[in-house]
């Protein structure tokens, strides 16, 4: 999911980016899928996360660099199960759009990606390198999901789409989880 916010005259620019970001990360199916100044593609198999979120920072470095705009462009990367063969554009389940609930809700940062947790968690296993680039930022309001985001330290779009996090346990949760899965309890298994 992609949004932006500028003047109509730049978003032939800023698809072209986007999609030519997307093709090369192998988007699959329903892309380009425009909606005003938003965007979704769809990618399919078992590296899918890895590659969206690949794609995600290459359509925000992309758009950066249009001359002659000042250009910020949110991106969330979300994961679902469709039946084979399923109408992506019609199917819907909550973790499909919980990636648009976190830009919809402004909690990506300008020129920022966004991931939910079981994406982090998933590109944590795969590609660790690619999961020390996100932090955790909170809880949305909307939903109550936890949300990672990238550039680390970066304030969302707007104050009020997560929850005030002087009462998130979630931070806790996520030093037992590394706690538990490093040597030598990971090798109890």
């Amino acid at each position: 999911v992609a949004a932006t916010h500028l003047a109509p005259e730049a978003m032939p620019q800023v698809r072209d980016a986007v999609e030519c970001a997307a093709t090369g990360y192998g988007v699959e199916i329903g892309f380009p899928r425009w909606e005003g100044d938003g965007g979704s593609a769809y990618f399919l198999g078992e590296d899918a996360p890895q590659r969206a979120v690949q794609a995600a920072f290459d359509a925000v470095e992309r758009v950066r660099l249009i001359a002659g705009y000042r250009v910020s462009l949110r991106t969330a990367v979300g994961i679902g199960d469709a039946p084979e063969g399923a109408d992506l554009t019609r199917h819907s389940p909550l973790d499909f759009n919980l990636a648009g609930h976190m830009v919809g809700g402004d909690v990506c940062p300008p020129s920022g990606v966004c991931v939910t947790e079981d994406v982090y968690f998933l590109i944590a296993a795969a590609a660790p390198d690619l999961a020390r680039r996100f932090a955790y930022v909170g809880r949305t309001v909307r939903d109550g999901a936890a949300a990672f985001a990238w550039p680390q330290g970066a304030p969302p779009a707007k104050p009020g789409g997560l929850r005030p996090a002087a009462a998130d346990a979630y931070p806790a949760s996520l030093r037992l989880r590394a706690y538990y899965t490093r040597p030598p309890f990971s090798r109890l298994r």
